[in-house]
Formats: structure tokens, sequence, C-alpha cells
């Protein structure tokens, strides 16, 4: 990666996806599902905590992606509890979304 690029997060990969970069790289897919494991199974923060996959890939990892799951920058909820409207960042804009529960034990999300 070139220091004038911009790191994409690597969240929203496919396993496919990312068996190819391992291919890509010299790796072997099985590393590639490895990483999705971490990702989408084990919800690793880092691709530190990735340790069954090679130091050298965890460092190329690092060096092209990001890996930064949504955290919301704001949370607001009702007086009555049946609403929590959350804010979050994206690039260089922000989204909100709102989960509503009702008496019936129903939940709704709205993005």
């Amino acid at each position: 990666m070139k220091n004038s690029e911009i790191k994409k997060n690597i969240l929203g990969s496919t396993v496919s996806e990312l068996q190819l970069y391992c291919r890509e790289h010299g790796y072997r897919d099985f590393h590639g599902t490895q990483v999705f494991n971490w990702i989408y199974e084990k919800l690793a923060d880092s691709f530190d905590q990735m340790t069954d996959i090679p130091l050298s890939l965890r460092s190329t990892l690092n060096d092209d992606f990001l890996l930064e799951y949504f955290n919301p920058l704001n949370t607001v909820s009702s007086a009555d509890g049946t609403a929590i409207k959350y804010s979050f960042r994206l690039d260089t804009t922000c989204i909100e979304a709102v989960v509503l529960s009702d008496r019936n034990g129903r939940t709704s999300f709205c993005i």
C-alpha cells in the first residue's frame, strides 16, 4: 500500500475476497478463511489477536486494512426505555440507527 492511499476497513469482506487477498500475497486460501473467522466469529479487535495466522500476514493485513467496528459516537435513550438512538461515523458522514421495543416483546430497527 502506498502512503497516499487510504486504508479500507476489512469489515464487509467476504471469505472469497479474503482468500484471494491471501493468495495474492503468497499465502494459502485457508489463511483467508482464518481471517474471516477471526473477524466474524471471534470478533477480533486487531490483527494482532489473530494468533493462529502467520505474523507476516498479520503485518501485511495491518499495512493494507483497518479493522474498525461501528462503535456509536452517541447514544440517547427515551424516558420510557422503549427507544434507543445511536449515532455512527462513516468516513465523512454520520448515520443514525434507532432500536424500538414494544410491550409485546417485539423489536424493530431503523437506520
